[in-house]
C-alpha cells in the first residue's frame, strides 16, 4: 500500500513540475512576443517619424517653390493644403478597410 501511495506522490510531483514548467514556458512565450511587439513598434515609430521629417520639409519646398511659380508664395501653400485635403478625403473614404488591415497585421504578428 505504501508503495502505491509513493507511486501517487511521485507522479503527484511530476504532474505539478510539468504544470510548473509549462506555465513558465507560455510565460516567456508571451514575453517574447510582446518584446517583438514592442520592438517593431519602435522601428516602425522611428521610420514614421524619419519620413514625417522628410515629408515635411518636402511639401514647405513644393510650396514654396508653387507660390514662386505662380507669383505668390501663399498660393503654393493653398495648392499644397488642397492637395492634402483631397488626400484626406479619400482617406476618411477608406479609413475602414485600413483599419481591418491594421488589425489583421497586429492580430497576425501577436498569434505568429
Amino acid at each position: 500500500m505504501e508503495e502505491k501511495e509513493n507511486h501517487f506522490e511521485l507522479l503527484f510531483e511530476n504532474v505539478k513540475t510539468y504544470l510548473n514548467t509549462s506555465v513558465e514556458l507560455m510565460k516567456l512565450k508571451a514575453i517574447e512576443k510582446i518584446s517583438e511587439l514592442f520592438s517593431t513598434l519602435a522601428i516602425r515609430l522611428a521610420l514614421i517619424l524619419i519620413l514625417s521629417m522628410l515629408f515635411l520639409f518636402l511639401n514647405i519646398g513644393i510650396a514654396f517653390w508653387l507660390g514662386e511659380l505662380s507669383g505668390h508664395t501663399y498660393y503654393g501653400f493653398f495648392i499644397v493644403s488642397i492637395f492634402y485635403l483631397l488626400l484626406l478625403v479619400l482617406f476618411l473614404l477608406t479609413s475602414k478597410r485600413i483599419k481591418r488591415r491594421i488589425a489583421t497585421v497586429i492580430i497576425t504578428q501577436t498569434l505568429n
